[in-house]
């Protein structure tokens, strides 16, 4: 670890930035790699792991969680449906409403999704502590904490 005793705050807030940019360019290209792998686009990873926890939801309740408008989720979901990936179904009691599903080729893709995850994250926390992993985590969430605060 850096002696950062020895450097004015702001050389050690531009290491600390140095780094959170490395760290995201490399995260950044694992998944651009995977989603190229699986024939995806990045924007469709959220809404394929929406469908996986909530089968059956509408276009509208995925679009509040995904924080997109209507009109986005509604070309994301013709592009996927067009791939196989997911279903438009009615809804049996107000036919008037749509639900999606995953479709078998959604749900594998899902999976391959959730088994790369795994692999980048055991490589990208390799040999950290419990301990570590818990400085980790409220250091991040204080840094989350105060962009939000502002």
């Amino acid at each position: 670890m850096k002696d950062l005793d020895t450097g004015t705050e702001q050389e050690m807030q531009n290491m600390v930035n140095t780094r959170l940019h490395q760290l995201f360019r490399r995260m950044f290209g694992h998944w651009f790699e995977i989603n190229r792998e699986l024939h995806i686009h990045p924007g469709q990873v959220g809404t394929l792991q929406f469908l996986k926890e909530k089968p059956g939801v509408s276009q509208r309740k995925m679009a509040e969680h995904l924080q997109v408008k209507p009109s986005t989720v509604s070309v994301t979901l013709k592009r996927m449906e067009a791939r196989g990936l997911l279903i438009r179904r009615p809804d049996e009691k107000d036919r008037r409403n749509t639900r999606i599903f995953l479709t078998e080729e959604g749900e594998i893709v899902v999976k391959q999704l959730d088994e790369k995850k795994k692999q980048v994250e055991a490589q990208m926390f390799r040999g950290f502590s419990k301990e570590e992993y818990g400085i980790l985590e409220e250091l991040l969430g204080r840094m989350k904490d105060n962009l939000e605060k502002g």
